[in-house]
């Protein structure tokens, strides 16, 4: 299967709203591409630090710097203005969440938060207290300091996955069925199917006069 590119989709970069949460969710590998994505284009051409905390291990900097040459972003610029700290525990997320991420705020003053697969470390429900506390430290954050702050999960029905599509303002639902990939964003549904690996799209290519 092929890795879709969120430049083949339509999904416009530029519409994720300051003081907003948006949760995108789903199973498919376009997910964890799509929060790169947008971490190039805030990075590359907003020329914004992004702050990503990590609980999925699914920060990827090869794909990020190959997305970035998609987006005609300075991969230089990208690598440096994106700030990661990863999670591997329920209490290691909890504690950069609520104790670590204000000094980076302050420090960096970022123009996009971004929070991969925050639920998943959460799965036994003794932990809900501290997805509860990360859950409520995030809405203050993203209200106060007019945050672009995405969160991204795998979803599903269970309790963790509810809970954070309850703190979201946006929410956008990747399901993939084979060859064709179907992008719910609220009353928009988006369909296409992915482009090959590393092909570029015409607006990639720049004249030569």
């Amino acid at each position: 299967m092929n890795t879709p590119s969120p430049l083949a989709c339509g999904l416009d970069l530029g519409s994720f709203k300051p003081s907003t949460i948006t949760l995108v969710e789903g199973p498919s590998r376009f997910v964890p591409d799509l929060l790169l994505s947008l971490c190039a284009h805030t990075a590359g051409q907003l020329e914004q630090d992004v702050v990503f905390v990590d609980g999925g291990n699914s920060f990827n900097p090869y794909t990020l710097r190959n997305i970035s040459k998609v987006l005609q972003a300075d991969t230089k610029t990208v690598m440096a203005k994106t700030h990661v700290a990863r999670a591997f525990t329920e209490y290691q997320m909890n504690d950069l969440l609520t104790q670590q991420l204000p000094c980076a705020i302050e420090k960096w003053q970022p123009g996009l938060l971004a929070v991969a697969y925050l639920p998943h470390l959460f799965g036994r429900i003794h932990t809900r207290k501290l997805l509860d506390q990360a859950v409520e430290h995030l809405e203050e954050y993203t209200r106060t300091h007019g945050l672009v702050t995405i969160i991204t999960s795998y979803g599903g029905t269970w309790w963790g996955a509810r809970l954070i599509e309850e703190c979201a303002g946006r929410v956008i639902r990747v399901v993939q069925h084979r060859k064709l990939f179907r992008i719910m964003d609220e009353n928009d549904v988006l369909e296409f199917t992915p482009i090959p690996p590393g092909q570029m799209q015409l607006s990639a290519y720049t004249a030569v006069v």
